[in-house]
Protein backbone atom coordinates (compact mmCIF):
# COMPACT_ATOMS: atom_id res chain seq x y z
CA UNK A 1 0.00 0.00 0.00
CA UNK A 2 2.80 2.84 0.93
CA UNK A 3 4.95 1.95 -2.26
CA UNK A 4 2.29 2.38 -4.53
CA UNK A 5 0.94 5.55 -2.60
CA UNK A 6 4.90 7.10 -3.11
CA UNK A 7 4.88 6.24 -6.62
CA UNK A 8 1.63 7.93 -7.84
CA UNK A 9 2.70 11.16 -5.10
CA UNK A 10 5.74 11.24 -7.33
CA UNK A 11 3.96 11.18 -10.56
CA UNK A 12 1.54 14.22 -9.03
CA UNK A 13 4.65 16.25 -8.19
CA UNK A 14 5.95 16.15 -11.47
CA UNK A 15 3.16 16.10 -14.04
CA UNK A 16 1.92 19.54 -13.01
CA UNK A 17 -1.64 18.16 -14.90
CA UNK A 18 -3.87 18.82 -12.30
CA UNK A 19 -4.57 22.36 -12.92
CA UNK A 20 -7.05 21.23 -15.62
CA UNK A 21 -10.74 21.89 -15.11
CA UNK A 22 -11.77 19.35 -16.42
CA UNK A 23 -12.20 16.96 -20.41
CA UNK A 24 -13.01 14.51 -22.74
CA UNK A 25 -11.45 11.27 -23.45
CA UNK A 26 -12.89 9.41 -26.10
CA UNK A 27 -12.57 5.27 -26.17
CA UNK A 28 -13.08 2.86 -28.43
CA UNK A 29 -15.55 -0.04 -27.28
CA UNK A 30 -15.47 -3.62 -28.30
CA UNK A 31 -17.46 -6.61 -27.57
CA UNK A 32 -16.79 -9.99 -28.46
CA UNK A 33 -20.42 -11.93 -29.02
CA UNK A 34 -20.69 -15.58 -28.70
CA UNK A 35 -23.54 -16.81 -30.63
CA UNK A 36 -26.20 -18.08 -28.75
CA UNK A 37 -26.74 -21.65 -27.62
CA UNK A 38 -29.70 -21.94 -29.31
CA UNK A 39 -28.43 -21.01 -32.87
CA UNK A 40 -24.89 -22.43 -33.03
CA UNK A 41 -24.82 -22.23 -36.43
CA UNK A 42 -23.98 -18.22 -36.24
CA UNK A 43 -20.75 -17.10 -36.21
CA UNK A 44 -19.21 -15.30 -33.17
CA UNK A 45 -18.79 -11.41 -34.00
CA UNK A 46 -17.02 -8.79 -32.27
CA UNK A 47 -18.72 -5.11 -32.52
CA UNK A 48 -16.96 -1.64 -32.26
CA UNK A 49 -18.28 1.27 -30.90
CA UNK A 50 -17.78 4.56 -29.58
CA UNK A 51 -17.91 6.57 -26.48
CA UNK A 52 -17.40 10.31 -25.16
CA UNK A 53 -16.16 10.84 -20.95
CA UNK A 54 -16.62 14.47 -20.42
CA UNK A 55 -15.57 14.68 -16.52
CA UNK A 56 -14.27 16.87 -14.09
CA UNK A 57 -13.40 16.93 -10.25
CA UNK A 58 -16.86 16.69 -9.52
CA UNK A 59 -19.07 14.88 -11.97
CA UNK A 60 -18.97 12.60 -15.00
CA UNK A 61 -21.12 11.67 -18.25
CA UNK A 62 -20.29 8.76 -20.15
CA UNK A 63 -22.10 9.11 -23.43
CA UNK A 64 -22.49 6.13 -26.51
CA UNK A 65 -21.68 8.20 -29.93
CA UNK A 66 -24.68 7.55 -31.91
CA UNK A 67 -22.85 8.61 -35.24
CA UNK A 68 -20.43 6.27 -34.95
CA UNK A 69 -19.94 3.26 -37.21
CA UNK A 70 -17.89 0.54 -37.08
CA UNK A 71 -16.15 0.90 -40.75
CA UNK A 72 -15.43 -2.97 -40.55
CA UNK A 73 -18.78 -4.39 -40.08
CA UNK A 74 -21.04 -5.97 -41.98
CA UNK A 75 -24.76 -4.89 -43.00
CA UNK A 76 -26.36 -7.14 -40.07
CA UNK A 77 -24.09 -4.87 -37.70
CA UNK A 78 -24.59 -1.84 -39.28
CA UNK A 79 -28.66 -2.03 -39.05
CA UNK A 80 -28.22 -3.35 -35.14
CA UNK A 81 -25.75 -0.01 -34.90
CA UNK A 82 -28.84 2.22 -36.41
CA UNK A 83 -31.69 0.67 -34.32
CA UNK A 84 -29.32 0.75 -31.12
CA UNK A 85 -30.76 3.75 -28.90
CA UNK A 86 -28.27 6.28 -27.09
CA UNK A 87 -26.58 5.00 -23.60
CA UNK A 88 -25.41 7.09 -20.82
CA UNK A 89 -24.15 7.19 -17.16
CA UNK A 90 -23.98 10.16 -15.22
CA UNK A 91 -22.35 10.67 -11.83
CA UNK A 92 -22.18 13.19 -9.33
CA UNK A 93 -18.92 11.88 -7.29
CA UNK A 94 -19.46 14.77 -4.59
CA UNK A 95 -23.57 13.34 -3.92
CA UNK A 96 -22.26 9.97 -4.80
CA UNK A 97 -25.40 9.60 -7.26
CA UNK A 98 -25.83 8.29 -10.40
CA UNK A 99 -28.67 8.49 -13.51
CA UNK A 100 -28.46 5.96 -15.95
CA UNK A 101 -30.36 6.38 -19.24
CA UNK A 102 -30.82 3.29 -20.86
CA UNK A 103 -33.21 2.29 -23.80
CA UNK A 104 -34.99 -0.96 -24.29
CA UNK A 105 -38.03 -2.24 -26.14
CA UNK A 106 -37.77 1.45 -28.35
CA UNK A 107 -38.41 2.62 -24.62
CA UNK A 108 -36.01 5.06 -22.58
CA UNK A 109 -35.87 4.68 -18.71
CA UNK A 110 -33.80 6.61 -16.22
CA UNK A 111 -32.23 4.16 -13.26
CA UNK A 112 -31.20 6.38 -10.82
CA UNK A 113 -28.82 4.90 -7.32
CA UNK A 114 -25.91 5.59 -5.36
CA UNK A 115 -22.36 5.20 -6.04
CA UNK A 116 -21.04 2.40 -4.94
CA UNK A 117 -17.13 1.98 -3.61
CA UNK A 118 -15.70 -0.61 -5.51
CA UNK A 119 -12.73 -2.46 -4.47
CA UNK A 120 -9.53 -2.07 -6.44
CA UNK A 121 -6.32 -4.23 -6.16
CA UNK A 122 -3.49 -1.99 -7.36
CA UNK A 123 -0.64 -3.31 -9.26
CA UNK A 124 2.01 0.07 -9.55
CA UNK A 125 4.48 -2.16 -10.26
CA UNK A 126 3.03 -2.98 -13.97
CA UNK A 127 2.90 -0.62 -16.21
CA UNK A 128 1.83 0.42 -19.86
CA UNK A 129 2.03 3.34 -22.15
CA UNK A 130 -1.57 4.70 -23.13
CA UNK A 131 -1.48 8.04 -25.13
CA UNK A 132 1.75 9.46 -23.81
CA UNK A 133 0.40 9.03 -20.47
CA UNK A 134 2.35 6.07 -17.58
CA UNK A 135 -0.86 3.78 -16.77
CA UNK A 136 -0.55 1.67 -13.60
CA UNK A 137 -2.82 -1.83 -13.78
CA UNK A 138 -5.63 -2.13 -11.34
CA UNK A 139 -7.58 -5.32 -10.75
CA UNK A 140 -11.18 -5.13 -9.52
CA UNK A 141 -12.05 -7.91 -6.52
CA UNK A 142 -15.35 -8.47 -7.81
CA UNK A 143 -16.65 -11.95 -7.65
CA UNK A 144 -19.26 -11.72 -10.38
CA UNK A 145 -16.98 -10.62 -13.18
CA UNK A 146 -12.55 -10.34 -13.79
CA UNK A 147 -11.92 -6.23 -14.71
CA UNK A 148 -8.57 -5.20 -15.32
CA UNK A 149 -7.95 -1.85 -15.44
CA UNK A 150 -5.04 0.92 -16.42
CA UNK A 151 -5.14 4.31 -14.65
CA UNK A 152 -2.84 7.19 -14.58
CA UNK A 153 -2.21 9.03 -11.94
CA UNK A 154 -0.59 12.07 -14.03
CA UNK A 155 -4.39 12.87 -14.50
CA UNK A 156 -6.23 13.11 -11.22
CA UNK A 157 -9.43 12.17 -11.82
CA UNK A 158 -11.24 9.34 -10.14
CA UNK A 159 -13.33 8.18 -13.25
CA UNK A 160 -13.20 6.45 -16.00
CA UNK A 161 -15.72 4.69 -18.65
CA UNK A 162 -18.98 2.82 -18.23
CA UNK A 163 -19.32 2.00 -14.19
CA UNK A 164 -15.41 2.07 -13.69
CA UNK A 165 -14.30 4.64 -11.60
CA UNK A 166 -12.53 5.01 -8.00
CA UNK A 167 -9.40 5.18 -8.44
CA UNK A 168 -6.15 8.02 -7.91
CA UNK A 169 -6.14 8.82 -11.48
CA UNK A 170 -7.96 8.64 -14.94
CA UNK A 171 -8.68 4.60 -16.52
CA UNK A 172 -7.77 4.66 -19.89
CA UNK A 173 -8.33 1.37 -20.38
CA UNK A 174 -10.63 -2.19 -18.71
CA UNK A 175 -11.33 -4.89 -19.51
CA UNK A 176 -13.90 -7.37 -18.58
CA UNK A 177 -13.90 -11.10 -18.77
CA UNK A 178 -11.92 -10.71 -21.68
CA UNK A 179 -15.31 -10.20 -23.75
CA UNK A 180 -15.44 -6.41 -23.30
CA UNK A 181 -12.22 -3.53 -23.67
CA UNK A 182 -12.69 0.07 -23.47
CA UNK A 183 -9.55 1.50 -24.73
CA UNK A 184 -9.02 5.65 -24.93
CA UNK A 185 -8.12 6.79 -28.23
CA UNK A 186 -7.96 10.20 -27.34
CA UNK A 187 -8.30 12.79 -24.59
CA UNK A 188 -8.74 16.78 -24.50
CA UNK A 189 -8.18 18.61 -21.77
CA UNK A 190 -9.31 21.89 -20.93
CA UNK A 191 -8.91 24.68 -18.08
CA UNK A 192 -12.52 25.64 -18.48
CA UNK A 193 -14.99 23.76 -16.58
CA UNK A 194 -16.87 21.56 -19.01
CA UNK A 195 -20.47 21.43 -18.91
CA UNK A 196 -22.96 18.51 -17.62
CA UNK A 197 -26.39 17.56 -17.90
CA UNK A 198 -27.85 14.98 -16.18
CA UNK A 199 -29.95 12.85 -18.65
CA UNK A 200 -33.85 13.49 -17.97
CA UNK A 201 -35.29 11.72 -21.07
CA UNK A 202 -37.07 8.38 -20.06
CA UNK A 203 -39.62 6.68 -17.37
CA UNK A 204 -38.04 6.80 -13.47
CA UNK A 205 -37.40 3.53 -12.47
CA UNK A 206 -35.40 2.13 -9.39
CA UNK A 207 -32.71 -0.92 -11.06
CA UNK A 208 -34.18 -4.14 -9.42
CA UNK A 209 -37.74 -3.50 -11.20
CA UNK A 210 -36.10 -2.90 -14.38
CA UNK A 211 -33.62 -5.53 -14.34
CA UNK A 212 -36.87 -7.82 -13.56
CA UNK A 213 -39.07 -6.36 -16.29
CA UNK A 214 -35.45 -6.59 -18.89
CA UNK A 215 -35.26 -10.33 -17.67
CA UNK A 216 -39.22 -11.38 -18.12
CA UNK A 217 -39.45 -9.36 -21.42
CA UNK A 218 -36.36 -11.39 -23.20
CA UNK A 219 -37.58 -14.40 -21.85
CA UNK A 220 -40.67 -14.01 -23.47
CA UNK A 221 -39.09 -12.34 -26.73
CA UNK A 222 -37.27 -16.32 -26.65
CA UNK A 223 -40.38 -17.68 -26.21
CA UNK A 224 -42.13 -16.01 -28.88
CA UNK A 225 -39.17 -16.44 -31.83
CA UNK A 226 -39.14 -20.28 -30.91
CA UNK A 227 -42.48 -20.57 -31.30
CA UNK A 228 -42.32 -18.76 -34.34
CA UNK A 229 -39.28 -20.66 -35.91
CA UNK A 230 -41.24 -24.05 -35.29
CA UNK A 231 -44.44 -22.78 -37.43
CA UNK A 232 -41.58 -21.68 -40.23
CA UNK A 233 -39.92 -25.42 -40.28
CA UNK A 234 -43.43 -26.91 -40.44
Amino acid sequence: MKKYILIISCFLMLGGLSAQSGGTVKYEFTQHVEPPEDRPQRKARKRVMQYDLTFTKEQSIYEKDTEFEDPNADERSRRWWRQNKPHVIYYDHKEEKTVEQVNFFKKDFLLSDTIETLQWKIVASEQRDILGYTAMRAILKDTSRMVDAWFTPQLTYSVGPSDFYGLPGLILAVAVDEEKVMLAKSITLSEETPSIDIPKKGKKMNRTDYEKMREEKTAEMKKNWKNSSRRWRK
